[in-house]
This record gives C-alpha cells, structure tokens and sequence, in this order.
C-alpha cells in the first residue's frame, strides 16, 4: 500500500512527491488542474453542456425551497378558507383572518420586533381613521409614509428592514385605500376592529401582496364553495408561478455565455428580474384563490365571480405596444391603487406632475432606494414622452398609433390593420423592450440584501452610455418641434 506522500498515476505506476522539487509539485498540480477541467468540459459536453448541467443542479434545490416556503404561506390561507366556509360568526372569521395573518408574519420572519411595528402601523391606522373628522384619507396617508420613512431611517437596521418592506408597503397601501374609502363614503359602515385587522393583516396578501381593496377581502365571508373551476384556477396559477420561477432562476441567467454582446447580457439580466417579478405575482394571485378571493365581474346586472385575480400580465410587458402598457400591467394591482389614490387625487396638476406625483409616491411606499426611484422617475418620463410623441404623429398621419390601442370608432383614417400602422406600433414595441433591458440591468441580484445604492445604479447605465435616456431626450425634443 502506498503511503501519504505517494500518488498512483494514469498508466498505473507510482510517484513518490517526497523526490519532487516545489516547481516540479506546481507544474504537476497545475497539469491535474487542466486535466480535471477537461473531463468535466467533456461531460457536460455528454450531458448537453454547461446548460443542462447548471439546470440540473439548480431546479432541484430551488423546487424544493419554493415548496417549503409556499406550503406554509399556502396552508395558513387554506385554513382561513375553510374556516370561513364553517357556519360560524362573521366577527370569528375575521378573527382568524387576523390570527392567521400574524402567524404567517411570524412564521415567515420570526422577528417579535418587527411584529411590533406592524401592529402599531395597523393600530395607529385605524385611530387616526376614526378620530380624524375630515381628510381622513390625506392624514392617513402622510402618517403611513411618515411611519415607513421613519422605520426606515431611523428606527429598524436595514438588514432587518429589507426583508420586510414589502409587506409593509402593502399593508400601508391598504390603509391608506381603507381611508380613502371610509371618507368618500364607499365603504357604508364603518367596519369596527376585528374587520379592519382582518382585511390589512389576511394571509393571503401579508407576504408577497398584492395590494387589495376591502371589498374585495370580504369576498371570502361569502361561502363561495371549492369547485373543480376554483381548483383548476389555482393550479394555473401555481404553475404559471413555477415556470417564472425556473425561468428566473436557473435558465434566464444563462441564456447568453458572459462574454456576449452587453446588451444582450443587459437584457438576460432584466429578463430574470421580470420572470421573478411574474412569479411573485402568480404566488400571491394563488394565496388569494386559496383564500376564496377572486374577481367579481357583472353580467346581465348579475354578479359573477371569476377565480383569478390579475396581479401581473408578463404578455403585456414582454411585449409591449408602449410604456404606459407596461405601466400598467407590471402590477395591476398597485396601479389601481396609484390611479384611484394618487393619480385622480393630483389630476388637477395637469397629465405630466399627476403622472410624476404618482410615480413619485410609487418610489416613496416601495423605501428610500435611489435605484428603485430612478427606474420609477425613468418610466414615468418614458411613459409621458412616447405618449405625448405618439399623440402628435397619430394626430398628423391620422393613424391608429397612439400609445393606448384606439376604439373602432376613431377618426383615423388608417385603422390598426393598415401595414405601416403595423410597423409603426410594432418599433415602438420593440424600443420598448430595449428600454426595459436598460432600466433593468441593475437589477441584477448584487447587494440585494442591503439594497441598492447611487453607485451600482450609475454604473449599470454607464457601462450602456446612458443610451436610453438619450433617445427619449431625442424623441422628446423631435416631440416638442411636432
């Protein structure tokens, strides 16, 4: 038997390394190197290379993480939804909307800190709705985002912070509709306690969202019965949720070797970003069916319950007909919380300050992150130029070009099927989807922990020489001569 000091080598002989000199050792160990990384190229290369091999380690372990993290947030939900299909009082069921609410935050974050703070956010909401006479909706609002700036500032460590600013953000945007609504008369009668901790603090939307009015929460006191539409609904959309989540995570990041072209890199970078922004919302669209909630639509003045719950519409954004498509469906339910809270609030500002108040306030309850502020800033821009740009051509060429798609009855001379009206919508389309690998770039996982900050987010656009921003300066001025 051979001792430490021997190896065995390929033609089976031995090598004692105690007769070896140091550059002897180095060349020899730098040769085992070159040899080891040339039987691992051939077989990934059996395999069907790199790519397959990174795929098969990746969606093992990121399967199995995602269900360990979706059957917890999935049987709390399932627990309120059969409870509330038991025929007990309504105060009990939101009672257990509330407990199972707080049971997910605990379970997910474990912080008793953190607890604290939200239930003082969701206490001092509901004082402040019910002691203020009137702009219940303004003073509400201004406390939320006071309590978010100051948590965040001052009060919580960042690391702690990051993990649960979304869930903060959510629960603020749904105080501040809570509000809103109570003011303008919406909501009837003034819920008491048990139904507002229900609605802020229900499982289905305390982690991942999305953001939800209170009619739409006391949908699950309706005794909507499990049937096989609602569970086939479901499992929709926790498999649309797990194709997004694979694209994300083990094939958008390897799409391009790393010495491709920059904006090819730049544009797989966005494009993980986006499919994880898709998989967060088909996951929170799956918590609300499990809780019974879905959409509520009205035919032949009857109400009619549909099971699905549109939080993101990655067709939409993939592939664009203009950035204020985009605008709107990245998150259908954050822009109707902008649009019925924000935007309609500022509209007497006129279309560009509404437009960036609205943007601005986005930026504002999403935290203090420069990078998160700039895409928003950007987009808001983007979205204001190419509509007014887009207005003016359609208004000269009487086409149907304009940034929303027009009614059939429009004045227009060339219609949507007419061939140049095609190509013209469709080159805006694709310049969108160069703007978006622009302004995703940064998004590209580093630091994400501690946030992003004014350096990383430079740096990004500069490695792409600011080009985005040039042509919509370019279009703006071309804009501005029209």
């Amino acid at each position: 038997m051979s001792d430490a000091t021997t190896i065995m080598l390929p033609d089976g002989s031995e090598l004692d390394l105690s007769d070896l000199t140091e550059d002897e050792l180095l060349e020899l160990y730098q040769s085992y190197e070159k040899h080891l990384a040339n039987s691992l190229t051939s077989v990934g290369t059996l395999v069907g290379g790199g790519f397959t091999s990174t795929l098969d380690s990746c969606l093992g372990p990121t399967t199995w993480q995602t269900m360990q993290v979706a059957a917890k947030l999935f049987s709390l939900c399932l627990i309120l939804r059969v409870v509330t299909l038991v025929n007990i009082p309504t105060k009990m069921k939101h009672f257990v909307s509330c407990l199972t609410g707080i049971a997910t935050f605990v379970i997910f974050f474990g912080e008793h800190s953190m607890l604290y703070h939200l239930l003082t956010l969701c206490g001092a909401g509901y004082m402040l709705i019910f002691i203020a006479a009137k702009h219940k909706g303004g003073v509400v609002s201004l406390f939320c985002v006071a309590f978010l700036l100051t948590c965040e500032v001052v009060v919580v460590a960042s690391e702690d912070w990051n993990p649960v600013k979304g869930t903060f953000m959510v629960l603020s945007m749904k105080i501040i509709s809570f509000s809103f609504d109570v003011e303008k008369g919406v909501i009837a009668e003034f819920p008491d306690i048990l139904a507002y901790s229900g609605y802020v603090l229900c499982p289905s939307s305390i982690i991942f969202g999305p953001f939800m009015m209170y009619k739409d929460y006391c949908q699950i006191l309706q005794h909507r019965p499990m049937t096989l539409t609602w569970f086939l609904s479901l499992v929709r959309s926790i498999l649309l949720g797990y194709i997004f989540l694979i694209l994300s995570s083990c094939i958008c990041p390897w799409i391009f070797p790393e010495e491709s072209n920059k904006w090819l890199i730049a544009y797989q970078t966005a494009m993980s970003f986006r499919c994880s922004n898709y998989f967060i919302g088909f996951l929170s669209e799956s918590s609300c069916l499990l809780c019974g909630i879905g959409t509520v639509v009205k035919e032949d003045k009857e109400e009619k319950i549909e099971w699905k719950v549109p939080v993101s519409r990655p067709q939409h954004v993939e592939f664009p007909r203009s950035f204020v498509e985009i605008a709107i469906h990245w998150s259908v339910p954050n822009h109707i919380f902008l649009k019925n809270y924000v935007f309609k609030k500022a509209r007497g500002l006129g279309p560009f300050l509404s437009m960036f108040v609205t943007f601005a306030a986005s930026s504002i309850l999403h935290g203090l992150s420069f990078q998160i502020a700039a895409v928003l800033v950007s987009i808001a821009t983007y979205a204001y130029v190419e509509h007014a740009f887009r207005k003016k051509l359609s208004r000269v060429f009487s086409m149907c070009i304009e940034a929303r798609k027009c009614k059939p009855d429009c004045t227009h001379q060339f219609k949507e099927s007419n061939y140049w009206v095609t190509v013209i919508n469709l080159a805006f389309g694709f310049l969108n989807i160069f703007h978006l690998a622009y302004l995703g770039v940064m998004f590209d996982g580093n630091n994400s922990g501690r946030g992003y900050g004014v350096e990383h987010t430079l740096e990004k656009w500069s490695e792409l020489n600011y080009t985005s921003h040039w042509i919509v300066l370019g279009i703006y001025l071309v804009s501005a001569v029209l």
